[in-house]
This record gives structure tokens, C-alpha cells and sequence, in this order.
């Protein structure tokens, strides 16, 4: 009876779907934030955001052809941006996946939906106040060294908190700790 079980468990865990996590929401409603969140918890996260940033700082003919398109100011096609997708979430294994900017429209939905049969699929829509969306993307700001995106609201703040505790500390208002 014993063997029976571990048998019956075995074939649940294998037949147990990982989970496809997609966040929507407009840009600035927190979809990058929660997914680096979640892959501090072992979730493998695909943003096309930062696949594109990546790409364009290569030398191939396709890094090539995308830079030609972001420079116009034009969308990369859907059919590119999935493959990029596909080819990410295809080098994960036995990993849930959350998508940070995947899909952006129903062809992009469409596709991913097609792909990801073996996929629990699981779709969180982030709602964010209007002027808090505004507030957040006007502040947003782009490193030219590592493409990581900053909001001069949020890092200032934290960047204000330890200069003033190197301030305290240097004028010599730290306490010795007992």
C-alpha cells in the first residue's frame, strides 16, 4: 500500500503544471517591481523591457535590426518580442515564470496562450491611481551604464535616509551600540 501512494504522489507531482505568471497593468503600475519581488522567491522573470536593453548592446543582425527600430521610436514587432519570449521561458525548467511587458495586445496574447498549453496560467491586472501613474513615470530615469531603470523619487529618498545617517554619524550623533 505504501508503494501504491509514493507512486500516486509521484505521478501528481509530475503531472503538476508550473505556473505562467502574467502582471499587467500600465507602465509605472509596479509590474517590474512586484516580478524582481518574486524572482527573489525563485520565480524565473522574463521582461521584454530588459531582453530588448540586453539585445541592442550585442552585435548580430538581429540586435542590429531592433536598435534600427527602438532608434525610430517604433514598436518592435510582436512576432520578434515573442521569439525573444519564447526563447527565455523555453530555457527555464521546472520553474514558475512571471512576464513583466508580456503580452502588450491580443496578437502578442494570442501567441503566448497558444505557447504555454503546459502552463498554469495566471493573470494579475495591477490597478494604479492615474496621478500616481503619471508621478511615477515622469520620475523614471534610465542608466546609461547598466539600463536599469530608477525612479528619482523612490532612490532619492533612500539616498537622502543614508546621507543623513553618514551625517549624523560623522557630527557625531550615532549612539554606541551595547
Amino acid at each position: 500500500m505504501k508503494d501504491l501512494l509514493e507512486k500516486v504522489e509521484l505521478e501528481e507531482e509530475e503531472d503538476r503544471k508550473m505556473k505562467l505568471l502574467i502582471l499587467l497593468g500600465p507602465p509605472g503600475s509596479g509590474k517590474g517591481t512586484q516580478t524582481q519581488l518574486l524572482e527573489k522567491d525563485g520565480w524565473a522573470r522574463i521582461s521584454t523591457g530588459d531582453l530588448l536593453r540586453i539585445i541592442v548592446t550585442k552585435d548580430t543582425e538581429v540586435s542590429k535590426k531592433i536598435k534600427s527600430i527602438l532608434a525610430k521610436g517604433k514598436l518592435v514587432k510582436d512576432e520578434i518580442v515573442f521569439e525573444l519570449v519564447k526563447d527565455e521561458i523555453n530555457k527555464q525548467k521546472n520553474r514558475n515564470i512571471v512576464l513583466d511587458g508580456f503580452p502588450r495586445n491580443k496578437s502578442q496574447a494570442k501567441m503566448i496562450f497558444d505557447f504555454a498549453k503546459n502552463y498554469d496560467i495566471i493573470i494579475v491586472l495591477l490597478k494604479v491611481d492615474e496621478e500616481e501613474i503619471i508621478r511615477r513615470n515622469v520620475a523614471r530615469r534610465l542608466c546609461k551604464n547598466c539600463q536599469k531603470i530608477y525612479n528619482i523619487y523612490f532612490h532619492l529618498k533612500k539616498r537622502i535616509n543614508v546621507m543623513n545617517v553618514v551625517l549624523n554619524c560623522i557630527k557625531g550623533k550615532m549612539i554606541k551600540k551595547k
